[in-house]
């Protein structure tokens, strides 16, 4: 399995898909797939000589920040939220569930989880996050980028 992020991601504005909008109408470009796998072919020469079997695409949670988004949601008592994962939801949710079930339960928010607040980009405008968010996919693991 290969897989990257690539430096010009493709954004998707729910707003703008269809109501049947699902996963797999994601556009799908094999041109990004064959420039990551040509980044690792010294490393692993038979990514890059094995057929693509299978092509997948999805919607990536990107915040500006590079963090979670976790906790409740400003003007709207009792509505809690996780989102934002960045690519590590699969890892992560199962702790991140875990600590905001228990901030919804006891009222006090776990270590390391008030940083998370969904209102900590105040009022960016929708543009705004979209072109940090963009920024943020395609520098995530530039070691310089900051």
């Amino acid at each position: 399995m290969a897989g990257g992020l690539e430096a010009d991601p493709l954004p998707l504005d729910p707003r703008r898909q269809a109501s049947s909008f699902t996963t797999d109408d994601v556009p799908l470009d094999l041109g990004v797939l064959r420039r990551l796998t040509a980044q690792v072919a010294a490393e692993a020469p038979a990514v890059c000589a094995t057929p693509v079997a299978e092509h997948r695409g999805g919607l990536f949670t990107m915040t500006p920040d590079g963090r979670f988004i976790a906790g409740p949601l400003p003007n709207l008592p009792g509505l809690w939220v996780i989102s934002g994962c960045n690519g590590s939801g699969f890892s992560s949710s199962p702790a991140l569930g875990e600590a905001l079930a228990a901030w919804i339960t006891t009222g006090t928010a776990p270590a390391g989880m008030t940083v998370l607040s969904p209102d900590r980009f105040g009022s960016l405008p929708d543009d705004a996050l979209v072109s940090h968010g963009l920024w943020r996919y395609a520098h995530y693991y530039d070691p310089v980028a900051g």
